[in-house]
């Protein structure tokens, strides 16, 4: 969708995330007119319980190279997207914090699984 934003194809009313997306800085985030507005879209890599953190450890850092790579930060700078590569921490309480921001959704529209 960003080349036809930035074409002038398509008009962007707001991104979902709480910053401007580099790629398309002339629209705004929705955050700006209703605050705290904020829905992510993030991929990550996840292990079964248990896994060593010397695995989990070496997964993170060879992701995270890759990440860092030209190739790799071209692909995701077309589409706005941020590399990521974070620690396991902070991506751990990223689910985290998802899970209860979902949650507190699904109660406060009433929503129950069929």
């Amino acid at each position: 969708m960003i080349q036809h934003i930035q074409s002038g194809k398509l008009k962007a009313l707001g991104v979902t995330t709480p910053d401007r997306f580099a790629a398309i800085k002339q629209v705004p985030p929705i955050a700006e007119s209703v605050p705290g507005y904020s829905v992510l879209q993030w991929w990550g890599i996840v292990t079964p319980t248990g896994t060593p953190d010397a695995v989990i450890q070496t997964i993170n850092k060879d992701v995270a190279q890759a990440l860092r790579s030209p190739e790799m930060q071209a692909q995701l700078a077309k589409m706005g997207a941020d590399p990521g590569g974070q620690p396991p921490a902070n991506f751990d309480k990223l689910i985290a914090d998802e899970v209860v921001k979902w949650a507190e959704v699904v109660k406060a529209a009433n929503l129950k699984a069929e």
